[in-house]
């Protein structure tokens, strides 16, 4: 699964995927770019492999609106995105599911949740006036 959060009005765009795959991230990018056309978009990003390969890289050249930051490793605390997959760890995996697809059903229904409240979202998120984008 992917998923990026806007800080500042609690947006969220997530992508369920069986796999962590570059295509898949390229597959979340392009809903990012779905979400908010014609505005100019920086998204922070991890540097998880599939994230920085030259297929993504050839991708963001085609896409100029579309800037990445790259956070630098090993720094889960400055991923704004963490906070809510904690949140979906501790509502969703406390359950048993008999098949993927329920399962897939109960975190859609999470994030669904979050999009009908950005205030939740934004709850969630470390982010105060003391950071500035």
């Amino acid at each position: 699964m992917f998923g990026s959060v806007n800080p500042l009005n609690g947006d969220v765009v997530t992508h369920l995927a069986d796999r962590l795959t570059q295509d898949n991230f390229i597959a979340h990018l392009q809903q990012i770019l779905i979400r908010f056309c014609k505005k100019e978009i920086i998204l922070f990003s991890d540097n998880y492999p599939t994230h920085n390969t030259p297929k993504v890289q050839a991708f963001l050249h085609a896409n100029p609106r579309l800037k990445i930051v790259w956070m630098p490793k090993y720094s889960p605390k400055l991923n704004m995105m963490e906070s809510i997959w904690k949140e979906l760890k501790d509502v969703v995996g406390n359950w048993f599911y008999p098949t993927i697809p329920e399962m897939e059903r109960a975190i859609m229904k999470f994030f669904r949740s979050l999009w009908y409240n950005k205030q939740k979202v934004l709850s969630l998120i470390p982010f105060n006036e003391k950071y500035s984008i």
